[in-house]
């Protein structure tokens, strides 16, 4: 059994869809094959959806339970509320359907490729789809390219594009990788903005261009706080000791772009110009996604995430953006607990949240602040529990988080 969540949940939205946009199965159903899906119930959906396309007659979800009785109507009523509670009927449009057959499809050949599976196969199998009239998705020229470089990624230690500035982060993900979706996400105050620009600085030390996008700061205000916690002291307030020729020297050679928009076409066209390693927004919920038409909050954030998947994907960077808890989430947020969720979790690669524990105590200036990683999708995850306890400290005056590694598991650092 694949146990890929990405791949589950795939299968289930284009299943689903087939139930929800039955009468218009005629202009795709060529591209719906049963082999394509490992999961038993959508293998089932699907054979029920080309048995009932042969006889001419409309799939929905009576016509499916009578012609395969084995399915249960409670449960495919369960899968047609989550999905349509994750995603808008926008989203589940007839238009998306052959988008998303085509990434499953490239899962399978990429799978295909994995296991060892002769590329010549493989590259008639590209040049069927391409006869069928769906989109090629590999040349065989580039399954081959891309089936030496999985080998060579197994036998090598796996090169860690950008790293966190954190060793209990670095441990559990292995860094950060190209077209990842990272989200931090907490409450207001908590040090969202600080965490995002902690992680922008230890990755232009290390070399990397990076852009750092703000809708909620302006410039002055963004290049301040990086100074302070370059300087250890609130320039803010105080900014003795501060000399330009100082600021020079260390910024030369550091590739750091600095934005401040509105919109994600505006953030996609200033990457039509620069070459960029990864980007930072703070924060996600304020944006104007790229069409500018939405019914609600929740389809705005699901169009913005949209777009920024798209833009990852496009760029092939990562992109790490900052994200609001509802303000009724629970002591120790979840992912149910982010604001307008759905999108949210199921588009990001990766969740981290920061709290305030009521019974925490701070030293001196130094706050502690507690993290989770509610989302991993290449790896493990922690969760703040009675036996171990995850946190960091934030100091307020140099805006900077740093870690006491004694407190954490040791496994996490293998």
């Amino acid at each position: 059994m694949n146990n890929n969540p990405n791949r589950r949940l795939l299968e289930k939205v284009i299943t689903i869809s087939f139930l929800l946009r039955g009468k218009e199965l005629s202009k795709w159903i060529k591209f719906v094959d049963v082999k394509d899906y490992v999961f038993d119930i959508h293998r089932k959906i699907a054979r029920a959806v080309l048995g009932l396309a042969r006889k001419d007659i409309c799939v929905d979800l009576s016509t499916v339970i009578n012609f395969d009785p084995s399915l249960s109507a409670g449960e495919l009523a369960g899968m047609i509320a989550e999905i349509t509670d994750k995603f808008s009927m926008g989203d589940l449009s007839a238009e998306n359907i052959p988008k998303r057959i085509k990434q499953l499809k490239e899962i399978n050949l990429i799978e295909s490729a994995k296991k060892g599976e002769d590329i010549s196969t493989i590259s008639q199998k590209i040049d069927e789809l391409s006869r069928q009239g769906l989109d090629k998705l590999l040349t065989p020229e580039e399954v081959v390219q891309r089936a030496c470089e999985i080998i060579e990624e197994k036998n090598t230690k796996q090169e860690v594009m950008v790293k966190y500035p954190f060793k209990l982060l670095n441990g559990a993900t292995r860094g950060i990788h190209k077209g990842q979706m990272i989200v931090v996400a907490g409450r207001p105050s908590v040090g969202k903005s600080v965490f995002l620009q902690n992680m922008a600085l230890t990755n232009l030390l290390e070399g990397k261009s990076v852009l750092f996008a703000t809708a909620e700061m302006s410039i002055d205000s963004m290049i301040l706080r990086f100074m302070s916690q370059l300087s250890g002291q609130n320039l803010f307030y105080k900014t003795e000791g501060i000399k330009p020729e100082h600021i020079k020297d260390f910024w030369k050679d550091k590739k750091l772009f600095m934005h401040q928009f509105t919109s994600t076409h505006e953030l996609e066209e200033k990457l039509l110009d620069h070459k960029i390693d990864i980007i930072y927004i703070d924060y996600l919920q304020i944006l104007t996604p790229k069409s500018g038409k939405f019914t609600g909050l929740n389809d705005k954030t699901s169009l913005i995430v949209g777009d920024l998947v798209d833009i990852k994907n496009k760029f092939d960077i990562p992109v790490v953006c900052a994200s609001q808890f509802n303000r009724n989430a629970v002591d120790q947020p979840s992912m149910a607990d982010l604001y307008q969720s759905g999108k949210i979790e199921q588009a990001a690669d990766v969740i981290i949240s920061l709290y305030r524990d009521k019974d925490d105590k701070d030293i001196k200036n130094m706050r502690k602040i507690r993290i989770d990683l509610l989302k991993n999708r290449n790896g493990m995850t922690f969760w703040n529990g009675s036996v171990k306890t995850y946190f960091l400290w934030f100091d307020g005056n140099s805006f900077s988080f740093c870690e006491d590694e004694k407190h954490y598991a040791e496994e996490i650092f293998k």
